[in-house]
């Protein structure tokens, strides 16, 4: 058809009301060429037609069609509606025509856009049975997309030229972009065609008062009513609710009594949402008081918490029927850690729901980052959208759902916000850029220095990313050049080619915007020190394995063999130089400190010490295996609860009779006589189980540490005629028993004995048995055949007793595991000695001491003011402020600080000298202290000339 058009184009680029005979009329036809201009334009923005051969035909039409617009914009040549061709002139203007003209026009810009600007096509296809709202594309498909130099997308309709609002997330916390999301509705199977703009910009404003039906500051003192800002719906307090320090201001907290009737409550609201966005700030006080905390509930929908089954610490939306139950229930997805709600931190949620399309799934974001969701609970009927029922923050209506924490600034809308509408909500509390500071300038006499940045932020960029740091060389002496080992890094060494000043700058970027600082460092000749010793250090071993998840115990000593610059003292701290994944240290400034690893791989890690004058640098390797083979982890810290989470494989545990008491590790199992631990026992040819066992006085012969329900294996204490060893039984398809035992007075009771047991179940073999890590010589009970398999199994099992529940343990029994292979004595030792808790936890448990980090500062001038930086982290588990104290702790003069209650202040000393300043940081419970030695010189001589 295409091709047919260019036969019959008339020779002013117009088309006629007969197109086979273009000459038989004085003047064309706008509708016509409107129409054929489109088609013929969208083939070519298409790269469905030929460009070299269709587009001069087009432009020719839109040519023409411009010379049929009068002054005011009114299209002309339009021919009537009629049942047939009739005269027309330039009198004549229809509404189809200026339609034609419009969409021609929408394909003239995506036209003139690809001319000036590059693109990249997208198809987007819900493949879906449901209708969806937001798309997400990997920004890798985007031949425009550069990582490092593109900083924002925009997206157009492949149709209409229309600007689609979209943005960039980084979803995998690598730092970097990676996914572009973007707001538009799909029905099920339906595709839409957009184009990619790398160069263009967009100006967007965020309007996030329109459409805001109820907004509770929650900011309210006098615990009575909290006060809507729209005027709409106040909120009155029940219960023993508090105001106190919020995200945003003041926030409201509900105790975590499980079924308490604390709840903010509005009266009867009379509501007909179109649709229904909901976004707040929560923080969890403690472990969650029940299976699903509410967020916020009323009559169309419920915002709340999951900790249940496959959905541990997910946010959960339920969409109301009719008659009041569920109609549908969407979850979160919780495999990723960030992604889970945790206690002790703030989370800012939301959720946004379209009742007019029921069956889709919401949008649900934490922290700014939409979410993947499940659909968990289809009830059906018809959708609420109407109520004339109270609004309940903190509960459910019938006010046994407590939430167990603080609600601060809750917004519901009758409008579906965009996902960076959320995202500007989310970033209301995260006003500026990160603050850096490079450092003092500083003047060397050596080629190498560590240049101690720091970056103090607000933390409330995307959930489970970090802030991103670049050092850059901005300028150097000629011919000289400066090696940065790790430009991602805060803290790095930097060595220089050649004597001369360089400037060299820090950038941080926290994923919203950035901010830099500089540093000079003037390299001299190296002149001798005299008088002065490095710091020496000595590590227990510079190679180190472990097992995920896992920790390992770093072990060093660093000393100051003199007196100079100060005392006999130095200052260290352990950092990363490489390695495949993130590591956090427990304790960075100490020489012993712990290291927990995300990843498995090898690690370079390295502990500097400085003594005020001289840094000295020690590297240690870290080799970490990949803990797969874990299958069942019970580290029974569940105390408040009634099922035990697994730590491996999430494969939870109920017990029938919740008794707890302090364990080897944390919290541990009170085994009685009826008491016990229900869980399924994996199946596994080579198999490994380790735990923690206390056995009171109090005995009954063969009580179980574990048995399966069918008694086919069990680990056992056999304390008949006073053998008091450990026995370890498996029966074999004919029923023939296989069992060892260890030797004698091997098991001791009234004290902690690990025990683990390694078995090979795919031939005829021996179990190997440790107590305590070390392997024991053991003895047949009953042989066993070897021609014969052993019974397989894989089903329910029990811990602390048998299914018949006549063989207590009687003691206590932590940190539980089962393995699917067969672990090496080394190996059985880590276990024992790490006691570590699972790779994602909150450790250690409770309140912790602020942590304090600062690299040791060189030499300072008397008279001249010396930037003192610490950076502070807390776990906010108690006001969620510190308070912070400079002094001078020794010294040959005063010192003076610029601000001593601030992290970031500046010392003026009086004298030069030796001095020990000490920096003091306390949470309202905890305190750490931090010493920094300073070596002050004069800053030159007097000379008095009479």
């Amino acid at each position: 058809m295409a091709s047919t058009l260019l036969q019959t184009q008339r020779a002013d680029g117009s088309w006629g009301m007969d197109l086979l005979n273009p000459s038989g009329e004085a003047h064309g036809e706008s509708t016509t060429t409107a129409f054929f201009c489109y088609a013929l334009l969208y083939g070519v923005n298409s790269g469905v037609l030929e460009r070299s051969t269709y587009l001069p035909v087009a432009e020719a039409a839109w040519n023409i069609l411009n010379t049929y617009l009068t002054a005011e914009g009114r299209l002309t040549y339009a021919q009537p509606s009629a049942s047939g061709p009739s005269l027309f002139n330039v009198s004549n203007s229809e509404l189809y025509g200026t339609g034609a003209f419009a969409i021609a026009g929408t394909e003239m810009f995506n036209l003139c856009l690809a001319q000036e600007y590059d693109f990249s096509l997208l198809t987007v296809t819900n493949s879906g049975a449901f209708g969806m709202l937001t798309s997400a594309c990997p920004l890798a498909q985007f031949a425009v997309y550069n990582p490092g130099a593109t900083r924002s997308l925009q997206l157009r309709s492949g149709q209409s030229g229309e600007v689609i609002e979209s943005m960039l997330l980084d979803s995998n916390g690598d730092g970097l972009p990676d996914t572009l999301y973007f707001n538009d509705a799909f029905l099920a199977g339906q595709f839409k065609e957009y184009r990619v703009f790398a160069e263009l910009s967009q100006q967007w404003d965020a309007n996030l008062t329109k459409g805001l039906l109820h907004w509770w500051k929650l900011d309210d003192t006098n615990n009575l009513t909290y006060v809507d800002q729209t005027g709409g719906a106040d909120l009155t307090a029940y219960g023993a609710i508090s105001s106190g320090a919020g995200k945003i201001g003041g926030a409201a907290e509900l105790t975590t009594a499980y079924g308490s009737s604390e709840r903010l409550e509005s009266a009867a609201i009379t509501n007909n949402l179109a649709y229904y966005t909901i976004a707040g700030w929560i923080k969890i006080s403690t472990a969650y008081a029940n299976q699903f905390p509410r967020i916020f509930e009323c009559d169309q929908f419920a915002l709340m918490l999951r900790d249940s089954g496959a959905y541990r610490k997910s946010l959960d939306f339920v969409a109301r029927n009719t008659t009041g139950d569920t109609f549908r229930e969407w979850s979160t997805k919780t495999s990723d850690p960030t992604s889970k709600i945790e206690a002790g931190n703030w989370y800012h949620v939301a959720a946004v729901y379209n009742p007019r399309q029921p069956t889709w799934p919401p949008n649900m974001y934490i922290n700014g980052v939409l979410q993947p969701c499940d659909l968990v609970a289809n009830k059906g009927g018809t959708v609420q959208r109407s109520s004339t029922k109270p609004y309940v923050i903190g509960n459910n209506p019938a006010y046994n759902r407590s939430f167990p924490g603080k609600l601060d600034d809750f917004r519901l809308y009758n409008r579906l916000l965009s996902v960076r509408e959320i995202t500007e909500l989310y970033r209301l509390n995260a006003p500026g850029a990160p603050t850096v500071n490079a450092g003092q300038d500083q003047i060397i006499h050596m080629k190498s220095v560590t240049l101690a940045g720091s970056i103090t932020d607000n933390g409330l960029q995307t959930a489970g990313k970090s802030v991103r740091y670049a050092w850059s060389v901005a300028s150097a002496p000629a011919g000289g050049s400066a090696d940065i080992e790790q430009p991602n890094l805060p803290i790095t060494k930097v060595t220089f080619s050649a004597t001369g000043i360089y400037q060299l700058v820090l950038q941080a970027d926290n994923g919203f915007e950035q901010g830099a600082d500089s540093v000079t460092i003037e390299v001299m000749e190296a002149v001798p020190q005299p008088g002065n010793l490095p710091p020496v250090i000595t590590l227990a071993t510079n190679h180190y394995h472990v097992i995920l998840p896992c920790g390992v115990e770093l072990q060093a000593t660093a000393v100051n063999p003199d007196s100079v610059p100060v005392s006999n003292q130095c200052s260290t701290v352990w950092r990363k130089l490489s390695g495949p994944g993130d590591l956090r240290f427990t304790n960075p400034d100490k020489t012993t400190t712990t290291a927990w690893f995300s990843e498995a791989g090898t690690y370079t890690l390295e502990i500097a010490a400085t003594d005020g004058q001289d840094v000295v640098t020690q590297e240690v390797t870290v080799t970490v295996a990949d803990g797969t083979p874990l299958l069942r982890w019970y580290t029974i810290e569940d105390r408040e609860f009634s099922i035990l989470h697994d730590s491996a494989r999430g494969v939870d545990a109920p017990v029938n009779i919740p008794a707890f008491a302090a364990g080897r590790i944390g919290d541990a199992f009170m085994s009685s006589a009826d008491a016990m631990i229900n869980f399924d026992m994996p199946a596994a040819e080579t198999l490994t189980i380790a735990t923690w066992v206390y056995h009171n006085a109090t005995t009954i012969d063969w009580p179980r540490v574990m048995a399966t329900a069918d008694e086919h294996l069990y680990l056992a204490i056999m304390f008949s005629g006073g053998e008091n060893a450990i026995t370890y039984f498996c029966q074999q398809e004919s029923g023939t028993k296989f069992e060892y035992k260890t030797p004698a007075q091997s098991f001791l009771k009234e004290e902690w004995v690990h025990l683990a047991v390694v078995h090979d179940r795919r031939s005829f073999s021996t179990p190997i048995i440790y107590i305590n890590g070390v392997e024991q010589s053991i003895a047949p009970r009953a042989a066993g055949n070897p021609a014969l398999p052993f019974i397989p199994y894989g089903s329910r099992a029990t811990i602390g007793n048998r299914a018949t529940s006549d063989r207590g343990f009687n003691g206590l029994i932590d940190d539980f595991r089962v393995y699917g292979a067969l672990l090496t004595s080394g190996e059985i030792v880590q276990i024992m000695e790490e006691g570590a808790r699972p790779k994602y936890a909150v450790y250690p448990t409770g309140n912790q001491a602020p942590e304090v980090e600062f690299m040791p500062v060189a030499d300072a001038q008397r008279g001249k003011p010396l930037p003192l930086n610490a950076v502070i982290t807390d776990d906010g588990l108690l006001l969620g402020v510190v308070n912070v104290r400079w002094r001078k702790l020794s010294g040959a003069g005063a010192v003076t600080f610029s601000a001593p209650c601030q992290a970031e202040s500046q010392a003026l000393f009086s004298n030069s000298g030796s001095y020990v300043l000490e920096l003091s940081v306390e949470d309202g419970e905890k305190t750490t202290v931090r010493n920094l030695y300073v070596n002050v010189k004069d800053t030159g001589s007097i000379v008095i000339i009479k």
